[in-house]
């Protein structure tokens, strides 16, 4: 018995493109497109349970281990630390977090599911203010952006931050956020964690211990 599989085209659609793509996803799209080509275009013989062919049995078992094989490695992602540094901030997080130039922040950190944001303010700056402690810094923080938030301290060695949670809509959208405050030698410092609203119970935790991280100059 004969069975031939005839295809006049074959059409490959990306919505992604190429230069956007690691060089192992792209393998593993060749990879994929050249094996299904390959099946699209084979003479398919099957006589005495024998399978003849354009495509013999080692090249297509190999083809089949090689898609499975870039897939797996393609859906494993090695979590690692990663270190930041700007203005006079340096925080330890993950390399699922990049580094962005934004006008609102010297420092701008997002990952799929958090944000970090920090500045600085000179306390010389502040003093005119009466402005002379990191409590009175972090009060005048939230203050001044309209919250009524309880201020927490935390103290754990040489360790030493303000902080408090609270919640902000942006264009329709609920996002919860964690304010962060630190005293350096010339400068109190500014830094928010923020996820979608409903994660941030979950999140408090990687928090605290992604600011325990935290070194300001």
């Amino acid at each position: 018995m004969k069975v031939r599989l005839s295809f006049a085209k074959f059409t490959r659609l990306s919505i992604v493109s190429p230069k956007n793509l690691s060089y192992l996803h792209i393998l593993w799209l060749n990879s994929g497109y050249f094996m299904h080509s390959y099946f699209l275009s084979a003479t398919i013989d099957i006589k005495y349970g024998k399978v003849l062919g354009g495509i013999q049995m080692k090249k297509l078992l190999f083809l089949v281990v090689l898609v499975f094989t870039l897939f797996a490695l393609v859906g494993c992602t090695v979590i690692s630390d990663k270190e930041f540094t700007a203005a006079g901030i340096t925080i330890t997080l993950d390399n699922t977090f990049t580094q962005k130039e934004v006008v609102q922040a010297p420092l701008y950190l997002e990952s799929l599911d958090h944000i970090f944001i920090g500045l600085r303010e000179s306390k010389s700056s502040l003093f005119a203010y009466g402005i002379d402690t990191l409590a009175e810094y972090t009060q005048a923080v939230i203050s001044n952006a309209g919250h009524d938030s309880e201020v927490l301290t935390f103290n754990e060695g040489e360790i030493t931050f303000m902080y408090a949670y609270y919640e902000a809509t942006v264009e329709d959208q609920d996002f919860g956020y964690m304010l962060i405050c630190m005293e350096g030698a010339d400068y109190f410092y500014t830094m928010n964690f923020g996820c979608l609203e409903k994660n941030l119970d979950g999140n408090k935790d990687q928090y605290i211990d992604w600011v325990k991280t935290i070194i300001v100059a």
